[in-house]
């Protein structure tokens, strides 16, 4: 247990520093611009906000019964002085899930500050799904499908808005069915990402303008748009071939 601690305090300070992070997270100078008919930025941030707590309430939750199942265990092997595989292998488990918790954790942290990338979507979106089945409000459903075609091109954005993007926009289409899916395919220029309740469901019209003001304020940054429609939410994202076509263009 001692060598956990270490992992389990930072965890523990992360959560403090994310959530102190959400509290400053709506300002009056919020610049995302807002086109007609949209939730104006300010809507877009409180959403945010709103969506981080509940993943932080739910991420509590789960960190909370693993490190008080690996503590369990650790007491019951320090009384045993030779303990069986079977509580090794349970404790071992419990380490695992703990570690898989930390992980989900750094990717909602993110890197403050970090600029576009390249992203491979198949690698980035089973880990935003298995994040978002830790909000506090869907913790009893399934996580997202994650569907998409094999040869989709790299997109450029920030990881850290992407992520959150996706999150809110997960949350809209989850509301409105019993998961949610998410899937994309482009081509040269552009990728699309879909993300809908399933089964196909009509999205409620308020908490979907939300969630995609809120998108749109978390994207403001990239070139990325995020456009609502009958079934769920689309976005788009440039694709690394096209962003080195623009950059030799523009030389």
């Amino acid at each position: 247990m001692r060598l956990l601690q270490p992992s389990i305090d930072a965890a523990c300070g992360k959560l403090d520093r994310i959530a102190a992070g959400a509290e400053r997270a709506v300002t009056p100078n919020a610049t995302a611009a807002a086109g007609p008919g949209d939730a104006a930025p300010d809507d877009g941030a409180a959403c945010w906000v709103a969506e981080e707590s509940a993943l932080l309430r739910g991420l509590n939750h789960s960190l909370s019964n693993r490190v008080a199942a690996v503590s369990a265990l650790a007491g019951v092997l320090e009384a045993d002085e030779a303990p069986g595989a079977q509580l090794t292998a349970a404790l071992a488990s419990e380490s695992r899930r703990l570690e898989t918790v930390l992980r989900l954790l750094r990717l909602l942290a993110g890197m403050p500050g970090a600029g576009t990338e390249p992203i491979q979507l198949g690698e980035l979106l089973p880990e935003v799904a298995l994040l978002h089945a830790q909000h506090a409000d869907f913790r009893e459903g399934e996580p997202a499908t994650v569907t998409g075609a094999p040869d989709a091109l790299p997109v450029v954005t920030t990881t850290m808005s992407l992520v959150r993007a996706v999150l809110a926009l997960l949350s809209a289409a989850r509301g409105a069915g019993a998961r949610a899916a998410l899937d994309y395919d482009g081509d040269e220029r552009v990728v699309r990402l879909r993300v809908s309740p399933e089964p196909a469901a009509p999205l409620d019209p308020s908490l979907a303008e939300r969630a995609a003001a809120a998108a749109r304020w978390l994207l403001r940054g990239d070139e990325a748009s995020v456009q609502v429609g009958d079934g769920g939410f689309v976005v788009e994202l440039p694709t690394l071939l096209e962003i080195r076509r623009r950059r030799t263009r523009g030389g």
